[in-house]
């Protein structure tokens, strides 16, 4: 057995890629996009002979000057779940990580079912503690959908909904639309005030333009992602990014108008999800990713994002609950503090935050420091 720090990226993909339950999170690409918003990543592989068993990427966070930090891995591990030198190889590199770091704790959100037990029983076996949470509000969701693309197109739109998305998917362009497939610089600046936009009037935060270059960069401008728009007489009223990994394509960020009455009368977003979703497929994805799904497991009418959930089921999707999120603690005492700081404190960070959409983003533009949300 070998435990091995990866820093080549195509060594470290196809470890990745050599898992069943690879996700984006796990891959070179996500990592670097983290390291560029202040976090350090670390990535250890554990191999038998030339065989991967255990791969972990870290990502640590610095808690402002102090010595300790916050590890995530999203998505993560990926391993031989009953491989006991899988395990000796995995707690060896996180705890290597650990110490390099001053660690607090470690949270893992492995890709794979709430169904798989003997993961369950791995994890909670090797020290790690299970959350009783179905959400964080700075994690990968746990309840998630998904969709095949393995499919022709009018198999795709046999599993959609008769009456709602089936008939939409032409209606903005029947209306007079443009669809566009484009990762021009302009074209992310359009990108992102519909997605700025949505997330201040839907009462979530949006990361930076700086975030939209860098998912550009490491995904769509080698090919590996599209991002389309949909306007009408000049006016942008929707728009969608994807990116791949592997045979896995993944929904990152959705911008629309739905507030307007353009915006209302074309219901773009069908068309948008539409050509990303078969670019996709042509492209050699096998699965679709549509991200957390808003709700609780199953979804209730009265769940917060059940009307999204609506929207993505009627393409075909089917709900996923996943095993959620474990913490591997390193240090008890601090460890209830941060805990007790994401019960009480980062719901009140998170709302504030998207509040301040729009004057973030100008701050950034304009180098100033003071000013009032646009």
């Amino acid at each position: 057995m070998n435990v091995l720090e990866v820093r080549d990226r195509d060594q470290w993909n196809r470890i990745v890629l050599s898992f069943p339950e690879y996700h984006l999170h796990q891959g070179y690409e996500w990592g670097e996009i983290r390291r560029e918003a202040g976090w350090i990543l670390y990535r250890y592989a554990v191999l038998d002979g030339d065989r991967p068993i255990a791969a972990i990427s870290i990502a640590a966070r610095k808690l402002n000057s102090s010595p300790f930090s916050l590890l995530y891995a999203s998505r993560g591990p990926l391993m031989e779940w009953t491989n006991p030198r899988a395990w000796d190889g995995l707690r060896k590199a996180i705890r290597e990580v650990a110490d390099r770091t001053g660690a607090i704790f470690l949270r893992v959100s492995p890709g794979v079912s709430d169904m798989e037990s003997a993961v369950r029983d791995a994890l909670v076996a090797h020290d790690f503690r299970h959350l009783p949470n179905d959400w964080t509000l700075w994690n990968a969701p746990r309840v998630i959908v998904t969709m095949p693309l393995n499919l022709s197109d009018p198999e795709l739109i046999k599993r959609m909904r008769k009456k709602g998305t089936s008939h939409y998917l032409e209606r903005a362009i029947k209306k007079g639309a443009d669809v566009q497939m484009d990762s021009s610089a302009d074209s992310l600046r359009r990108f992102y005030k519909l997605f700025r936009d949505s997330g201040t009037r839907k009462g979530y935060p949006v990361r930076s333009f700086q975030y939209i270059e860098s998912l550009s960069r490491h995904y769509l401008s080698k090919g590996d992602g599209c991002l389309v728009l949909v306007s009408h007489g000049g006016v942008d009223v929707s728009g969608v990014l994807f990116v791949q990994c592997g045979r896995k394509a993944y929904q990152m960020h959705v911008g629309n108008d739905d507030v307007s009455p353009l915006g209302r009368e074309l219901r773009a977003g069908y068309a948008a999800h539409w050509s990303a979703l078969r670019w996709c497929r042509d492209n050699g994805c096998e699965l679709a990713d549509w991200g957390g799904s808003m709700t609780g497991f199953p979804p209730r009418p009265e769940d917060y994002g059940y009307s999204l959930y609506q929207f993505k089921a009627g393409f075909g999707c089917s709900i996923e609950y996943l095993t959620g999120y474990y913490d591997m603690v390193f240090r008890p005492g601090l460890y209830r503090t941060a805990r007790l700081g994401e019960a009480r404190l980062l719901p009140f960070a998170y709302r504030m935050r998207a509040r301040l959409n729009g004057w973030f983003e100008h701050t950034r533009e304009t180098g100033t420091r003071v000013g009032t949300p646009d």
